[in-house]
């Protein structure tokens, strides 16, 4: 008898780690699909805006460009709720909103991409650059009197993929580095894709931003191999 009650107690909490399992995973997908969705209505509306601008300028070739990449853009935001898509789809959707990026600020920076081929079947977080790209452009890039420069690339260690993000831009205060890193302030994209990433992969894994006023920033995002 107490050999069974025992079985029964040890059954009991089994199922209700079990129970409890479910639900964080449960909660970890719902935080996961709120943070992959502020991302995409703030770029639609901004886009959608360049768009108009661009109307309103006469220049109906550019407008027609950026209409057809935003709309095989969000196609593929839109497809499929994964949160894990492979590296190249997700280069390929990031060179289509940097042309329309280049569109919007006439050409006032240039962007290189240094990603090794044997990277591009890699599973990464879907948009995970997109915001760290859009902080350098909109806010590194704001009010320099020089061409912007955007550097982009990845470097493989033993254990994790190190992906670059950097510009020549304004840079900014240490202050303002905490406050780009902790949702607070006017750009929450950086910390968003830290968040999604210590979801994804655990705490060691996430965002890391290395900045000097007036001499641009470099933001990481490292991810297990």
């Amino acid at each position: 008898a107490i050999g069974q009650e025992f079985s029964r107690m040890v059954n009991e909490k089994l199922t209700l780690a079990d129970q409890v399992t479910r639900v964080e995973l449960k909660n970890k997908e719902a935080e996961l699909e709120l943070l992959q969705s502020n991302i995409n209505p703030h770029f639609l509306y901004n886009t959608l805006n360049i768009i108009n601008w661009t109307c309103l300028a006469g220049d109906t070739p550019k407008a027609s460009r950026m209409i057809v990449d935003l709309s095989r853009m969000l196609q593929y935001t839109s497809q499929s709720r994964k949160q894990l898509v492979h590296l190249k789809d997700d280069i390929d959707w990031l060179k289509r909103y940097i042309e329309i990026m280049q569109i919007r600020y006439e050409n006032q920076f240039e962007v290189n991409f240094d990603i090794p081929e044997e990277l591009m079947e890699k599973e990464v977080p879907k948009l995970f650059l997109q915001p760290l790209v859009e902080n350098a452009i909109v806010h590194g890039f704001k009010n320099s009197e020089e061409k912007g420069i955007l550097e982009i690339s990845a470097e493989t260690g033993e254990e994790n993929i190190c992906f670059t993000v950097e510009d020549n831009g304004a840079g900014m205060t240490q202050q303002r580095v905490k406050e780009v890193l902790e949702f607070s302030g006017t750009s929450i994209g950086v910390a968003n894709t830290d968040r999604r990433i210590k979801i994804l992969y655990g705490e060691a894994y996430g965002v890391s931003l290395h900045s000097q006023l007036g001499e641009g920033t470099a933001v990481v995002v490292t991810i297990p191999k």
